[in-house]
């Protein structure tokens, strides 16, 4: 009787061990996963924050009742505006061929037309940001609001 006493202790701290030992591991597994899900996030996510980076890309514009087209933000700062959207404009029979964008702060951007033969020349513009997500955002262009809305 005295040797079954001695080994029921044994048998009780082994699974006693065997319980904290899967407790560790199912911990160690939880923690892995949650590390895992809190870092991998979404590319556009990162992307978005900030509008200078959100808005590079191509965008359906409309502004009611004035300008709805195509406009596309690159990453040099060329805008290509080819629906004349934006900016469509001549100084004395001179077209303001070239178009640019720039960055004010992250609620308002500039469009910029100018001569391509004469810098001088040039019209250019606020355009307000009210809210912007990766894949929309809400303007107002003169006084007059709008969307733009990233092309697929």
């Amino acid at each position: 009787m005295i040797s079954q006493l001695n080994i029921f202790p044994e048998i009780i701290l082994n699974q006693k061990t065997s319980n904290i030992s899967i407790m560790k591991n199912l911990l160690y597994y939880f923690l892995a996963l949650t590390l895992i899900i809190a870092t991998s996030c979404d590319k556009d996510d990162d992307e978005c924050e900030n509008l200078d980076t959100a808005i590079i890309g191509s965008w359906e514009v409309t502004v009611f009742p004035f300008a709805q087209g195509d406009v596309e933000f690159k990453a040099n700062h060329d805008l290509i505006d080819a629906d004349n959207t934006f900016l469509e404009a001549q100084i004395g029979g001179t077209t303001l061929d070239k178009k640019t964008w720039a960055i004010e702060n992250d609620s308002t951007f500039s469009v910029r037309a100018e001569s391509s033969v004469m810098p001088q020349l040039f019209v250019e513009y606020d355009i307000t940001v009210r809210s912007f997500t990766c894949d929309q955002m809400d303007i107002t262009v003169l006084t007059v609001n709008g969307t733009m809305e990233r092309n697929e």
